[in-house]
């Protein structure tokens, strides 16, 4: 057994027989590595883990089990961010750094990911589409093709974006909300849980769709409106509480 420097191993871990524990990296309680493992540097494994084989990433992101990783290699040759080995990644994908890529995500051609965004579990990003760096983009949903996600946003689980949709920076769009073809979200709108917002419309700047909200094809809402639980198909002023 080989252990590096600044190692640290909490109690009741097993280390098994020939195994290789590298510079800095952090067992919490009840880790498990079993013989002839190997574990890179930095790597921190959860309360719980078991190591078998080659650990070079672990995964510990609002999901219990462990996912073996590793780090992602650009078209151009550069290395990229930490991508589960279960995630379906086309080749032509970029994939910056300080990027985390969860378990069964789907990665279409030519999709960018810029750095310090997550890509969680079962999200699908189809082909062309850009995000920048800072997103999340949460488990199960669904970004169509050629969409473009502007800086730190948060899109949440379940949520369904249609192909050639914009999206501002700054926006928020909660669980299962559905934004249709072509629809434009701009900065620092809020979308809530379950929004729908037909093909075409615009959410102009800061303005706030709650909860349930359905807001009809090539409608407009202006920046600063606060639209409360009903439906629009109209043009709603700063102003209007619709």
């Amino acid at each position: 057994m080989t252990i590096g420097s600044d190692v640290f191993i909490w109690i009741d871990c097993k280390i098994g027989n020939n195994s290789n524990i590298s510079n800095n990296a952090r067992l919490e309680m009840c880790v498990e590595v079993y013989p002839h493992s190997s574990i890179a540097n930095n790597i921190k494994l959860p309360e719980n883990a078991i190591v078998s084989g080659e650990c070079t990433g672990i995964f510990n992101y609002r999901f219990s089990e462990i996912a073996p990783a590793e780090n992602w290699i650009n078209p151009d040759g550069r290395v990229g961010g930490i991508v589960a080995i279960s995630a379906d990644i086309h080749p032509s994908a970029v994939i910056e750094e300080h990027t985390v890529i969860c378990p069964h995500a789907i990665i279409g051609k030519r999709v960018y990911i810029g750095q310090k965004t997550t890509i969680e579990q079962r999200a699908i990003i189809n082909e062309d589409t850009y995000i920048t760096g800072g997103c999340t983009i949460g488990g199960g949903a669904s970004i169509g093709e050629r969409s473009n996600i502007g800086a730190h946003s948060h899109i949440n689980d379940a949520v369904s974006i249609g192909d050639s949709v914009f999206i501002g920076d700054f926006v928020y769009i909660g669980n299962n909300a559905v934004l249709g073809s072509n629809a434009h979200i701009r900065d620092s709108a809020f979308i809530g849980k379950r929004v729908t917002i037909g093909a075409e419309a615009i959410v102009n700047y800061h303005a706030k769709i709650n909860d349930g909200t359905s807001i009809g094809e090539r409608a407009v809402i202006e920046g600063f409106a606060n639209i409360p639980a009903s439906q629009c198909n109209s043009v709603v002023s700063p102003t209007s509480q619709y």
